[in-house]
């Protein structure tokens, strides 16, 4: 199957009818129910002692998010079920807001220039400003280093708190951005590759090593508990903030699904398929997960793919039949969740996603195919992604060119379920969303 056209009009037909009871069963459509009650938000708190709200009580949030879609997991993970939520505005820039416009129901909103985020921060009049993450803008192109050091410095004059997201788990500060960060090709890349490799590095540098300067008095924000130890902690570690939404936990009724087949979800972005395709080459990759969609239906199970746009037509062309399998562009956060949270398996190619992180805190197991384009890219991250995200247990990795078979997951899903709990103690330990923002109200500038 190579005429594209048919391709694209097959694919559509598919998706047309994927979002059904039918098709994927009852309980995905409960979860997502449970989960747009959260986003409307929880009580707001009120002080016991004196019957008056607390301070954190009246904050007003900003978020503004580059093209990342693991930021917005983020923020989300911060707001679901929170009063906070009442009280935030979300600004997408438009690869996400084509999706997610509707992610904080009548507060959120476009932007495409500082003009736009300087108009609401003028209209909603924020205490907290978060940037998810403010160190991407530059690369993704969404602001010049001069105009985001500008709005940085307007915030603060204003009186907000600055806050960005990390990618980078602080790596950043501790030495030289070049010295750290370099794109990972294959050994013998040819040429071209290589002179693609030193531009690509050349302009990761000039837009982080600024970046992190912007950002360095300000606190920085994880979803995790950031334990970092003596031997490993540095100054600006006291900017690390993180938090623990106990709403996140799906119901036990709802933990289960017991209608039509369990499904399988892969999940892999735009950067981490560029980066398998440097090493595979982009038609073996589609063959690769072909494959893997086509043993998940050999198991009796419902394989679903979330992935770029160009994989996903690979994809469909290589599979011998798409019958009972479902290839999907990027969805809406509550789609991708609910999908998440009653799959049976999940596979990523990226040990630092952060939709993984809903599976441990709900006690999911997780399997993956490779460490992901961050982790390659800065290779001593690593230990402390098994550190915050993964709260000391180390995920399992199996070869994407092995044979997924339900015998070969079992026991990877029952060593998981050993360690759950500890991870889960490990997540619990972070302070609850409203007492994180009393935290960042009253810190003042990081030195």
């Amino acid at each position: 199957m190579t005429d594209e056209p048919a391709i694209e009009r097959l694919l559509a037909a598919k998706q047309a009818a994927f979002w059904t009871p039918e098709n994927l069963g009852a309980n995905v459509f409960r979860v997502e129910g449970w989960l747009d009650g959260l986003v409307s938000g929880g009580p707001e708190s009120v002080d016991e002692a004196s019957g008056t709200s607390p301070s954190v009580s009246s904050a007003k949030l900003l978020f503004v998010l580059d093209n990342d879609y693991g930021e917005l997991t983020t923020l989300m993970y911060l707001l679901l079920g929170q009063g906070l939520a009442r009280r935030s505005t979300l600004l997408l820039p438009p690869r996400l807001y084509e999706k997610n416009a509707q992610a904080l129901p009548g507060r959120t909103q476009l932007w495409t220039s500082r003009q736009d985020v300087t108009a609401a921060v003028e209209s909603c009049s924020p205490d907290v400003v978060l940037f998810c993450s403010g160190y991407l803008f530059g690369i993704h192109g969404l602001l010049e280093t001069a105009e985001l050091e500008r709005l940085v410095a307007e915030l603060k004059g204003r009186g907000c708190r600055v806050v960005t997201a990390d990618p980078y788990l602080g790596m950043l500060s501790r030495r030289s951005v070049a010295e750290i960060v370099s794109i990972d090709i294959p050994a013998d890349a040819p040429p071209a590759l290589q002179a693609a490799k030193a531009t690509a590095d050349e302009r990761l540098h000039s837009n982080l090593g600024p970046a992190e300067q912007i950002f360095r008095d300000c606190c920085h924000l994880y979803p995790s508990h950031p334990e970092v130890p003596p031997s490993d902690a540095s100054a600006s570690d006291v900017r690390n903030l993180s938090f623990y939404n106990p709403h996140l936990i799906l119901p036990e009724g709802d933990r289960a699904s017991s209608d039509g087949r369990p499904h399988w979800l892969f999940i892999i972005s735009s950067a981490d398929y560029d980066t398998q395709a440097m090493f595979e080459g982009p038609w073996e990759v589609a063959g690769i997960i072909a494959k893997k969609l086509e043993e998940a239906l050999l198991a009796q199970r419902h394989p679903i793919l979330i992935g770029p746009d160009e994989l996903i037509k690979n994809v469909f062309a290589r599979m011998e039949t798409t019958e009972g399998a479902d290839i999907l562009s990027f969805c809406p956060f509550n789609r991708v969740i609910s999908l998440l949270l009653t799959a049976e398996h999940a596979f990523y190619w990226n040990v630092v996603s952060h939709s993984i992180m809903l599976r441990l805190f709900n006690g999911l197991p997780v399997v993956l195919f490779d460490k992901g384009h961050l982790a390659r890219a800065i290779p001593t991250m690593y230990a402390r992604v098994i550190a915050w995200y993964y709260q000391g247990w180390e995920p399992h990795f199996i070869d994407h060119h092995d044979r997924l078979t339900l015998e070969a997951l079992a026991p990877l899903a029952d060593d998981f379920r050993k360690n759950a709990e500890q991870v889960r103690r490990g997540f619990q330990r972070a302070p609850s969303p409203e007492a994180m923002v009393e935290l960042v109200l009253g810190k003042a500038a990081i030195t």
